[in-house]
């Protein structure tokens, strides 16, 4: 009885490890296009140094404003305008330039007062970019 419950749980526990990055995947949408002007802008987010970005969605019902986090993105970030992307973004997040710093996902606090992020958009999770 004890061996089946132990096999049992080994089971589940490998399974679900098979399956998590499947369903880390399956949260994200899909985004794809051409990098436009602005070049990718340096900025700070709260999940650390990033990169806003604009492209011109491919399918058109995509949103066009992007936020590559260097510690949490996988792929190449964007380099430059005309670039072709393609990747999964997933949750909306904003970045302040550098010297402010992130005290909220949409906010940048300075000295005394709390403003909306001047750069927002979804957080890309995965992506590929052209040469």
């Amino acid at each position: 009885m004890k061996q089946a419950l132990i096999y049992t749980v080994g089971v589940v526990f490998s399974l679900s490890a098979l399956l998590m990055p499947l369903s880390a995947s399956a949260l994200g949408l899909s985004f794809g296009g051409r990098i436009i002007g602005p070049v990718p802008i340096p900025c700070l987010s709260i999940l650390g140094p990033a990169l806003w970005f604009t492209d011109t969605p491919a399918g058109g019902d995509d949103v066009p404003l992007h936020i590559y986090v260097t510690g949490t993105s996988v792929g190449v970030p964007p380099a430059h305008i005309g670039q072709e992307i393609l990747g999964l973004e997933d949750t909306l997040l904003g970045c302040c330039l550098p010297p402010t710093y992130p005290s909220s996902p949409l906010t940048c606090s300075f000295a005394i007062y709390t403003v909306p992020a001047p750069f927002q958009g979804l957080r890309v999770q995965l992506d590929g970019v052209s040469v």
